[in-house]
This record gives structure tokens, C-alpha cells and sequence, in this order.
């Protein structure tokens, strides 16, 4: 990809980020857990997504 990817809407990214946390604040109070948790969670997440990208898309 040339380009780097903009939302046609800036709001769009704070919102998400907002409903987001929202949700892993939800998690968090289900399973009890400190935020650690939560955080080692979105890592292993993140290093997922990176994964699938790197196996299929080219998006360098």
C-alpha cells in the first residue's frame, strides 16, 4: 500500500478507541483481573493481527 490509510472521519478512530476501552473496562470487571492483564491481552492480540497481515496482505 503507497498511501497510509486515513479514516474519512477523524471521529471515527475516537470513537472506536472509546468503545474500545469501554469494552476491556467490561472484561476487566468480569474476570477481576489487573490491568496488566488486560494489557498483555491487547499485545498478543495486536502481535495476531500483525501476524495475518504479514501471511497474506501486502500492505508495505
Amino acid at each position: 500500500m503507497s498511501e497510509e490509510w486515513r479514516p474519512k472521519d477523524p471521529y471515527v478512530i475516537s470513537y472506536a478507541m472509546e468503545s474500545l476501552r469501554d469494552n476491556l473496562n467490561r472484561i476487566k470487571d468480569d474476570l477481576g483481573c489487573p490491568d496488566k492483564f488486560i494489557a498483555q491481552l491487547l499485545r498478543r492480540m495486536a502481535d495476531s493481527i500483525d501476524d495475518q497481515s504479514k501471511d497474506g496482505c501486502d500492505c508495505d
